[in-house]
């Protein structure tokens, strides 16, 4: 086989100028190819290092969360521990079985002895009709007194003007 010189002096200029246009475009290929090439290799390195990024996030995250879980683990213990030492050290009282925070039955409340119209709320029950009174013996020494019921002591409640002016939430009042 002959060189590549004397390939070129025995074609004809349309021969050798289509294959220089291929050896050009061949060239052009690769370097496209080689562009592409590294272009693909830098996107992978960067997603790469997003993904370490990412991991050393959630291997921190993991870690914390861990060492939350284990000081919340421990955190039941610690509220019998100290339920234990307040009911040990706490004076002797009624079983809370039998406390109420809040009146279960009908039962009439307390009135007040006076009908002054200091407080508008207090006309309005009793403007509202009779209800059931009766007297009782308090523990502190107030003999007789006049009781509201349930319905009425709400009533005296909702009409206050604190609770109307938006003062007061019933919601978030605790007894």
């Amino acid at each position: 086989r002959s060189s590549s010189s004397e390939e070129k002096d025995t074609l004809k200029p349309a021969q050798s100028r289509r294959k220089d246009q291929s050896r050009a475009a061949y060239i052009g290929l690769s370097l496209t190819h080689i562009y592409w090439q590294r272009a693909f290799t830098e996107r992978k390195e960067r997603h790469i290092r997003d993904l370490e990024a990412k991991i050393r996030l959630l291997t921190t995250t993991t870690s914390i969360l861990q060492s939350d879980n284990e000081r919340l683990k421990l955190m039941p213990q610690q509220v019998q521990t100290e339920n234990g030492i307040l009911r040990a050290t706490a004076p002797t009282s009624p079983p809370l079985a039998r406390m109420s925070t809040f009146v279960d039955d009908p039962a009439p409340l307390p009135r007040p002895r006076s009908r002054n119209n200091a407080e508008p709320g207090l006309e309005l029950a009793r403007s509202r009709g009779p209800s059931t009174t009766s007297t009782c013996t308090s523990p502190v020494g107030i003999e007789e007194s006049h009781l509201l019921s349930t319905s009425e002591t709400w009533n005296v409640l909702r009409s206050n003007p604190f609770y109307l002016s938006g003062a007061i939430d019933l919601g978030q009042v605790a007894l």
